[in-house]
């Protein structure tokens, strides 16, 4: 880590729009790989590529997402298609379905606390529990939340 410090970034409904995908998981059962397999294809959030790259001029970047270890690669890709930095990619262990709010804010005391000079999500409940661990946070709101997202994110701790 740098020593100016680190921006820490969520990447679905920061900078990558999931919207497209989640017709997956109003199946019933929901359709997981095909859903999280999607990533590839998912259009890029203007808002939250400028905010990273905003952020990337004085700060280290590091992601932190709820996405499954088996997506290294296609997470890796599509940064990299976008112009974004790839190291620092912090995921989801693959059989961890624990809510956002936990798996992240494990991830977070992690990290140094005075290192991390933003935390970005686009979770309010991520973003409550990182907030009162003492670490500065923004939530993304440039995307309107959806309920199935949600419900994945705090409820099966698939994203």
């Amino acid at each position: 880590m740098s020593s100016a410090g680190l921006a820490v970034f969520d990447i679905d409904g920061v900078v990558a729009d999931v919207r497209h995908r989640l017709h997956y998981l109003r199946r019933r059962p929901k359709a997981w790989t095909a859903f999280l397999a999607a990533a590839d294809q998912d259009p890029p959030l203007a808002d939250g590529i400028a905010l990273v790259n905003k952020m990337r001029a004085d700060y280290e970047i590091a992601w932190l997402t709820g996405r499954p270890e088996w997506l290294r690669d296609i997470t890796s890709t599509w940064l990299a298609q976008h112009g974004l930095p790839t190291a620092n990619l912090v995921m989801r262990g693959d059989y961890d379905y624990r809510p956002a709010r936990e798996m992240k804010l494990q991830a977070m005391r992690t990290l140094p606390l005075t290192g991390v000079v933003l935390f970005v999500d686009d979770d309010p409940e991520v973003i409550d529990a990182v907030s009162a661990d003492g670490y500065p946070a923004r939530l993304a709101t440039w995307v309107r939340r959806s309920r199935i997202l949600e419900t994945a994110q705090e409820q099966d701790g698939r994203t």
